[in-house]
């Protein structure tokens, strides 16, 4: 982590509603968007469960995906050595 990441996580905990690592891993993801752009390469997506996080990282303009939207299992194909009951 270099001083950059460390500058951009202490002014975000200062305009959002973040604990430290939060705010350091949103820090390196805009550090990270403001390079590879540079690069004309696409923003990386920012992953995430809290709620806190991915407020802060839309209003940073920063894309964003919750894992916990992507949750329904279809066990319909699952066999019985997978663990899952597809009985029902």
């Amino acid at each position: 982590m270099d001083r950059l990441v460390i500058d951009r996580a202490v002014e975000l905990t200062q305009r959002h509603r973040l604990r430290g690592y939060d705010a350091v891993q949103l820090a390196t993801a805009i550090v990270t968007r403001e390079t590879v752009q540079s690069q004309n390469l696409p923003s990386p997506v920012l992953i995430a469960a809290d709620s806190d996080i991915l407020t802060a990282a839309v209003a940073e303009q920063l894309p964003v995906e919750n894992p916990m939207d992507h949750t329904t299992l279809d066990t319909s194909e699952c066999s019985p050595q997978d663990g899952l009951d597809n009985s029902s």
